[in-house]
């Protein structure tokens, strides 16, 4: 057909121009040129309908494949149905969908030859056109409340038969939030159903079935404190039971959220031993591997800031420390080492440090306790070598009992009292009072009836409550002078709140004066009783550390929690 019109419009033009042999026809040759160029582009245009060069429709049907390739058909996980894949969409949120379309064989069709479709089953028409140079559609929407049928229909030219189409499901119902509370719980907010054929929100976390199910459509928050554990991210998702019978085997769902429930610090060191500052808002913690024969990058002391709960500094990052104590009036930090005679003292206003040289035949020391008037108490690493009372300002020292090395200290600032338990097959608590302090002589207190002679291996825990007014070893509490109080049958109290209203064990925050349960703590990980401490910043907050020692030559790694208790 083309040709036949070129040659047409030809011949025209040479009856308007005959040819003359001796004349020079140069322009109306260009003139002639210029229309048959104009010719074939206006022909090309419009002369030729595209269905007549496109091939027959059913071969290109028989190698044409048509495929949403965003979003992922199974690019979330819902617990709902025994475990579902599925794509679950903040409701609000721009829709990005794409379409792509491949050929297996070699079909003459160009991207202008066909014609794409973006159709939902509840808004109908999305999006009617072209694809790209590569065969994609791409198209950017919002769409109305409710699970959503997304198909991709693909015709060739103007021809209303189907040559293939796609499809995707979207829950694009409900949006979820999740907030992590106080440390440990983590609270699950939710925009209402807004169907006429709600029978009740199902709440899904880390298992198929739900954790709880809620009947009013208008109750929609839920705080969640049974989580597998508070430092790894877990999935959560809210899912609407419905009346409607085409609905019974779908999941109409929320986004699903994935959050941590805990307030934690990490630390890719072995935190042997935490206390807090008596005076400043902070913690300190030593970073030693628990072993001599283990090595890491850093070693020495990381300051905890427990107002914005961030690592401030960490220091002394050469020192292999096994044990610190901080003086009752904040100024001073004391540390000691194994292997190394002398004893760090560090100024906490400026983190400047000097040593106290020590006489332990180069042991050095396992633990130190720092008491008033520049006095500190020692227990060497030896265990068959006595503990000894240093005066940090002199250097002098004495001698006190080899009985005393095994076993944790405490210091009581308010009369002057050391505690010392030794956790042998057949211990006691001891107390060092102010008269004898210098001296280094002790005063063995073991002739009360509850445990005449000793406990036999007791619980390696001794601290004095903030007030000065109780001391707690090992499952007993006691009075400032040691005279029993009572005795908590197998619990092992590690921490005290400042005004006596609480008391913690590694489990349960229990209530001073009833021991009633206020509190079970979460799982705080897979390891988290190798070591561990625990110590209330106030009455309101709780800081604990949990350290994991692989021993397999791979990193040793820690986490320090914050837990408030309402």
């Amino acid at each position: 057909m083309l040709a036949s019109l070129l040659r047409e419009a030809g011949g025209t033009l040479a009856a308007m121009f005959p040819k003359d042999e001796n004349k020079n026809y140069t322009k109306i040759d260009q003139l002639m040129k210029s229309y048959f160029y104009f010719a074939f582009v206006v022909l090309m245009a419009v002369g030729c309908s595209p269905e007549e060069s496109l091939p027959p429709i059913e071969e290109v049907q028989e190698n044409i494949t048509v495929g949403i390739i965003l979003p992922l058909k199974e690019r979330d996980y819902s617990f709902h149905n025994n475990g579902v894949y599925g794509v679950y969409e903040i409701p609000a949120d721009q829709k990005n969908f794409k379409g792509k379309i491949e050929f297996s064989g070699e079909v003459n069709v160009s991207p202008n030859n066909l014609r794409v479709k973006w159709i939902s089953d509840i808004d109908g028409e999305l999006f009617e056109g072209q694809p790209d140079n590569n065969f994609e559609s791409t198209i950017s929407t919002s769409l109305s409340k409710g699970l959503h049928t997304i198909s991709f229909e693909v015709y060739l030219g103007n021809n209303a038969e189907l040559l293939q189409k796609d499809y995707i499901t979207i829950s694009n119902v409900i949006k979820l939030e999740a907030t992590p509370r106080l440390g440990r719980i983590m609270r699950l907010n939710w925009t209402k159903y807004e169907g006429s054929d709600f029978v009740s929100y199902l709440l899904y976390h880390d298992d198929n079935q739900p954790i709880a199910e809620i009947n009013d459509i208008n109750t929609l928050e839920y705080d969640y404190s049974e989580t597998f554990n508070i430092r790894d991210e877990h999935p959560y998702q809210i899912v609407v039971k419905t009346s409607n019978p085409a609905l019974s085997t779908e999941t109409v769902g929320s986004n699903i959220v994935k959050k941590t429930a805990g307030d934690f610090l990490y630390v890719p060191y072995y935190i042997r031993k935490m206390i807090k500052d008596p005076v400043r808002h902070k913690l300190y913690a030593i970073c030693t591997p628990e072993y001599l024969d283990e090595v890491a990058d850093k070693y020495g002391v990381i300051v905890i800031d427990t107002d914005t709960f961030s690592i401030e500094s960490h220091i002394l990052t050469n020192f292999r420390c096994t044990d610190l104590a901080i003086s009752p009036d904040g100024q001073y930090m004391y540390l000691t080492r194994r292997l190394v005679d002398n004893i760090v003292k560090v100024n906490l206003n400026t983190y400047s440090y000097t040593f106290i040289t020590t006489n332990t035949s180069g042991y050095g020391f396992d633990e130190i306790e720092a008491g008033n008037n520049n006095l500190v108490y020692a227990n060497p690493y030896n265990s068959t070598s006595p503990g000894q009372m240093i005066n940090t300002q002199t250097g002098v020292y004495t001698t006190a009992q080899s009985s005393l090395t095994f076993g944790e200290m405490a210091y009581n600032p308010l009369n002057n009292i050391l505690f010392m338990g030794s956790d042998t097959s057949s211990s006691n608590l001891y107390m060092m009072n102010s008269t004898n302090w210098a001296t280094g002589n002790y005063l063995n207190l073991t002739q009360f009836p509850q445990f005449p002679g000793g406990v036999s291996y007791p619980y390696p825990n001794l601290f004095v409550s903030d007030d000065g007014n109780h001391i707690f070893w090992d499952e007993y509490q006691l009075g400032a002078n040691l005279n029993f109080e009572r005795q908590f049958n197998d619990i092992f109290i590690k921490a005290c709140s400042p005004s006596n209203q609480y008391l913690s064990d590694l489990f349960k925050l229990y209530n001073f004066d009833t021991m009633d349960t206020i509190l079970t703590y979460p799982s705080f990980g897979y390891y988290e009783f190798y070591n561990s401490d625990i110590h209330f910043a106030d009455e309101n907050t709780i800081f604990t550390n949990k350290t994991y020692d692989p021993n397999d030559g791979n990193q040793s790694y820690s986490y320090i929690f914050r837990l408030k208790i309402n």
